[in-house]
C-alpha cells in the first residue's frame, strides 16, 4: 500500500496561507504606522468613545475607565497623537496604508482586511484537515 505523492498538501496549505497573508498585513500596517493601526473613525463614532465619571476597581489592573457606549457623558481627549487604546489611532490624512487599516465598519466592530484574512484562515482550518484526512483514507482505500 503506497499513500500518494502530494497528500492534498494544498488543502491544508491554502488556509494557512490565507491566515499568514492577513497577520502579514495587519504587521505591515503597525510596521509602516510606527507601532499604531489606524482606524477610519468618523465624528458620530468618535463620540462613542466616553470616559466615565466614576472609575471601578477592577481586578489585575485592568481599567474601565474608557467604554465604547451609544450614550456619552464625557468624550475623551485623545490628545495630539489621538490615540484610541495602546495600539489604535485615528486615521489622520498621514496614515500609510490606509486601505489595509481598518476600515469596514460593521456596526459594534471596525475590521481591516488582514482581520478578515485571519479570520477566514481560522474559519477554514476548523475543517480542512478532517476533509485532508479523509481524501487521504478514501485514496489509501482505493489502492
Amino acid at each position: 500500500m503506497r499513500l500518494p505523492r502530494g497528500l492534498y498538501a494544498s488543502l491544508i496549505l491554502v488556509p494557512l496561507l490565507i491566515l499568514g497573508l492577513g497577520i502579514f498585513s495587519n504587521q505591515l500596517v503597525l510596521f509602516a504606522n510606527h507601532d499604531r493601526f489606524p482606524v477610519m473613525l468618523n465624528q458620530t463614532k468618535l463620540s462613542r468613545f466616553v470616559e466615565k465619571e466614576d472609575k471601578p476597581t477592577l481586578p489585575f489592573g485592568f481599567d474601565s475607565r474608557i467604554r465604547y457606549e451609544e450614550s456619552a457623558t464625557t468624550p475623551i481627549d485623545l490628545g495630539p497623537e489621538g490615540m484610541i487604546d495602546l495600539v489604535h489611532c485615528v486615521m489622520v490624512p498621514d496614515s500609510r496604508l490606509k486601505p489595509l487599516a481598518d476600515v469596514w465598519d460593521l456596526g459594534s466592530t471596525i475590521f481591516s482586511v488582514g482581520d478578515f484574512m485571519i479570520m477566514l484562515g481560522s474559519w477554514l482550518l476548523n475543517f480542512t484537515p478532517i476533509m485532508w484526512l479523509a481524501l487521504i483514507l478514501r485514496k489509501v482505500m482505493a489502492q
